[in-house]
């Protein structure tokens, strides 16, 4: 499921409405204080089918949109979700990790809890699914 991450983030660089934004992952080393920019991680993880010989394991990725609180600052997070949303909803990663991944879909946009002094944020949960199977023994 980590192996989405650069698929992910990937599909967000080239975007016109993060030109200049810093695109990074939850395993990037990287001064995380840089702003403009787009955080990916993992939100929560559900199991909704467990069955014997495999299981299925559906992670929701975070992907949190960073500005500098300004008089744009809202129709910049505005243009970045719309550009957002519009390139990872419906899209399927295809193969990562050693398996085929479900298309993505929106499954909740939120404020996030935690934010420096003067930046402003929104946040985009995106939900997929992938087969784990047991290993033989």
């Amino acid at each position: 499921m980590l192996a989405l991450e650069p698929v992910i983030k990937a599909r967000l660089v080239g975007l016109s409405a993060l030109t200049a934004w810093a695109v990074r992952g939850m395993t990037d080393t990287v001064d995380r204080r840089t702003v403009p920019a787009v955080d990916l991680s993992i939100r929560s993880v559900a199991a909704p089918d467990s069955k014997q010989g495999a299981v299925m394991v559906a992670p929701s990725w975070s992907i949190t949109l960073i500005v500098q609180r300004s008089d744009v600052a809202a129709e910049q997070l505005d243009a970045a979700m719309h550009q957002v949303i519009g390139r990872l909803q419906g899209w399927a990663p295809g193969e990562a990790g050693g398996r085929k991944w479900e298309q993505l879909r929106l499954d909740g946009v939120s404020v996030p809890d935690f934010l420096p002094e003067g930046q402003a944020a929104i946040e985009l949960s995106f939900a997929t699914g992938g087969a784990y199977r047991a290993l033989a023994t």
